[in-house]
């Protein structure tokens, strides 16, 4: 079976870990260009985002 046609009860191919610390401004885009990867090379994967202790507005932006 090609990757292509890999199906997602397959399960998650690959994880993605996006340690941050006060990247609010910044944290959207790694996670759209993260989404966009696992997209283009047809994986099933997943993105975490990994707060070590931000004391920006993270609350409301994921970090």
């Amino acid at each position: 079976m090609t990757r292509a046609k890999k199906e997602v009860k397959d399960g998650i191919e690959i994880s993605i870990v996006l340690p941050c610390l006060n990247e609010e401004l910044t944290v959207g885009t790694c996670v759209t260009k993260a989404l966009a990867f696992l997209k283009t090379n047809s994986l099933c994967g997943e993105v975490i985002i990994a707060d070590n202790g931000s004391r920006l507005r993270g609350d409301k932006t994921g970090c």
